[in-house]
C-alpha cells in the first residue's frame, strides 16, 4: 500500500522548504548555529529535524537532518534525509547534496553549480554512480543564506505577502516558489512560552492545495509550522537537542487510517469489465485526476467527478517526447547491470514477440521475482529491488517500469487506489496503490496499457484501480507526483455507481 509514501514525499518536501527559510536574519550569518525541531503527526511523536548553518573559509553551508518514523499496519518504517547547501559569502551557489535512506540502502546525490549548468552525481548503495548534467535554473532565486535576510526585511517593512524562489536538495535544481500570505504581527504562545513575532500562511509551488500556518519570532527564527495533510495533521516545533532525541518515537499508523470505505457494493470486482465511480471530497476542491489507458475522468463540480474505468480499454494518446519515458532515472535506473540481466532473462526466447506480449511477460516475471512481498521498504529503486527481490506495490511498479525501458518500451507509473476484499484486518476497502503503464504502438496509435505486477499472472488488470496521479519517474517529477495526492489523503469519498 502506498499511503505512507505520499506522506513521506509531502513531509520531506515541506521540511526541505522550511529549512531553506531558517537561516540567520542578518546579511552575514554567524560562524555557526544549530536548531532542533520535533515532528508530530496526528498528535503523536513521529520524528525530529536538525538545521545547522556554518560559515568558514568564505563559504556558508546550510544543512538539515530529518528522521521520520511511520507505522504501516503492524510494521514500522524509518526514513532519513540529510541535505547540505554550500554557497559563497556573496551568495553564489557552489554545491548541494542529499542523502536519503528510503529503500534498502542509502542513496547520495551531489550537485555542482557552474555558470550555465548543474552537474549531478548519484551514488547508490552498491557504489554505482550516475552522472547527469542539466541547464542552470532560469531566472532569479535565493540561496538558503539569502532567504531569511530577504524575508525578514520584507516582514519588518510591513509586507502582507512575500513571494520568493529558492532551491532545496531534495527536489533538485528546479526552483520552488514559496508564498507567505496574510502576514500578521503580534504576541504568540507555543509550549507555554510567549514571544513577539509573525504569523502567516505558507504555500509552495511544489505541493498545490496544501498550506501551513507558520510562526516566526522577531529575530527571524521559525518557532512552529502547522500543516494539514488532507485529514492528517503535522506539527514541527522548535525544540532542544535533548528533547528532540531524548523522547521515544513510536510513530503514528498511516496506512489503515487512509483506507477509503466505498458507498455501494463491488460485485465480482476481479471479473467486471466496466465500473463507474463518483469520487469526491467533503469540502474544498477535488484536484483533477488523470485519464489513463483504462480511466476516463469527467468533472461534475469543484469537489466531485465521475471516473469510468474499463478493463480492456487502451486509450490512444500521441506522445511528443517518448524519450522521457525511456531514460534511466534514479528510481527507474534501467541502465543498471542487474536490471539488464533480469530483463534479458525474462525475455529469453521472446524478443521477437509483439510489444504487448513482451510487456506482459515482464509483468509476470516481476510478480514471481519479488518473492518477499512485504511492507519493510519505504521507496526502493528498481536496482535495489532487482538485488533484494522484496517490496510491495511501489517496488513492483518501479522495477517493472525500469525493465520495460530496458526492453525499449516507454513506461510510467500510476499512483492511486485499488479495491481489496481483505487487508490489514479491514474488509471491502480501497487502499492506496501503485502500478505501471506501458506505452505501446507509435504516433497517433500509441496507447497506454495498465500493468499491475502485484497481480499474479492469471489475474488481469481490473476496474477497481482508480488513478489519482501519474509520473514519468524523472528525478524532478518523482516526489512531486506523489505529493499531488496529499490533499486527498483521508478525505476521498467513493460511491460505486455501476460495476458490470
Amino acid at each position: 500500500m502506498l499511503s505512507q509514501r505520499l506522506l513521506f514525499a509531502f513531509v520531506l518536501a515541506v521540511l526541505a522548504t522550511r529549512a531553506t527559510a531558517q537561516s540567520a536574519a542578518s546579511p552575514t550569518p554567524p560562524t555557526e548555529h544549530d536548531r532542533w525541531y520535533t515532528l508530530e503527526l496526528q498528535g503523536q511523536r513521529a520524528g525530529w529535524m536538525r538545521e545547522h548553518q556554518a560559515a568558514q573559509d568564505g563559504q556558508i553551508t546550510t544543512s538539515t537532518h530529518t528522521f521520520l518514523r511511520i507505522k504501516r499496519a503492524d510494521g514500522t518504517v524509518d526514513v532519513e534525509y540529510e541535505t547540505a547547501f554550500t554557497e559563497t559569502a556573496d551568495h553564489r551557489p557552489v554545491s548541494m547534496r542529499v542523502r536519503s535512506q528510503m529503500g534498502q540502502g542509502p542513496s547520495v546525490t551531489e550537485y555542482t553549480f557552474a555558470d550555465r549548468e548543474v552537474r549531478s552525481i548519484t551514488t547508490t548503495q552498491d557504489g554505482r554512480e550516475t552522472v547527469t548534467t542539466t541547464p542552470a535554473p532560469e531566472g532569479e532565486w535565493l540561496t538558503p543564506a539569502q532567504t531569511d535576510s530577504y524575508v525578514m526585511a520584507r516582514l519588518r517593512a510591513g509586507a502582507d505577502e512575500i513571494v520568493y524562489r529558492t532551491l532545496d536538495p531534495i527536489t533538485g535544481p528546479t526552483p520552488v516558489v514559496t508564498t507567505m500570505s496574510g502576514v500578521e504581527r503580534g504576541t504568540f504562545e507555543v509550549g507555554g512560552r510567549e514571544f513577539e513575532g509573525y504569523e502567516y500562511r505558507v504555500t509552495t509551488s511544489e505541493i498545490e492545495g496544501v498550506s501551513s500556518r507558520e510562526l516566526r519570532d522577531a529575530t527571524g527564527e521559525v518557532v512552529q509550522t502547522d500543516t494539514d495533510l488532507g485529514e492528517m495533521h503535522m506539527v514541527m516545533t522548535r525544540s532542544t537537542r535533548e528533547a528532540a532525541l531524548g523522547e521515544p518515537i513510536e510513530g503514528p499508523e498511516m496506512m489503515v487510517s487512509t483506507f477509503v470505505r466505498p458507498e455501494g457494493t463491488l460485485k465480482n470486482p476481479r471479473r467486471a469489465k466496466r465500473a463507474v465511480y463518483l469520487v469526491s471530497v467533503p469540502e474544498g476542491d477535488l484536484p483533477d485526476l488523470p485519464s489513463t489507458g483504462s480511466q476516463a475522468f469527467k468533472r461534475i463540480d469543484a469537489r466531485s467527478a465521475r471516473v469510468t474505468v474499463v478493463a480492456d480499454h487502451e486509450r490512444t494518446e500521441p506522445v511528443a517526447d517518448r524519450e522521457v519515458f525511456l531514460v534511466a532515472t534514479h528510481a527507474a535506473d534501467c541502465d543498471d547491470p542487474e536490471i539488464e540481466r533480469l530483463t534479458a532473462r525474462a525475455l529469453r526466447g521472446h524478443n521477437d514477440r509483439a510489444q504487448g506480449e513482451r510487456a506482459e511477460r515482464l509483468r509476470h516475471h516481476v510478480f514471481t521475482f519479488v518473492k518477499e512481498k512485504n511492507l519493510g521498504t519505504a521507496l526502493g529503486t528498481a536496482s535495489e529491488v532487482a538485488r533484494s527481490g522484496e517490496g510491495d506495490c511501489t517496488e513492483h511498479a518501479v522495477l517493472l517500469a525500469a525493465m520495460l525501458r530496458e526492453a525499449g518500451i516507454p513506461s510510467r507509473v500510476v499512483a492511486g487506489l485499488v479495491y481489496v476484499e481483505e487487508f490489514a484486518g479491514e474488509r471491502g476497502v480501497f487502499g492506496y496503490h501503485m502500478w505501471t503503464e506501458a506505452l505501446l504502438g507509435e504516433g497517433d496509435e500509441a496507447r497506454w496499457v495498465d500493468l499491475d505486477a502485484t497481480f499474479p499472472p492469471a489475474l488481469d488488470f481490473d476496474v477497481t484501480h482508480i488513478a489519482l496521479t501519474v509520473s514519468d519517474l524523472s528525478d524532478a517529477d518523482g516526489i512531486r507526483s506523489l505529493a499531488r495526492m496529499t490533499p486527498m489523503l483521508g478525505r476521498l469519498e467513493i460511491k460505486v455507481e455501476l460495476i458490470e
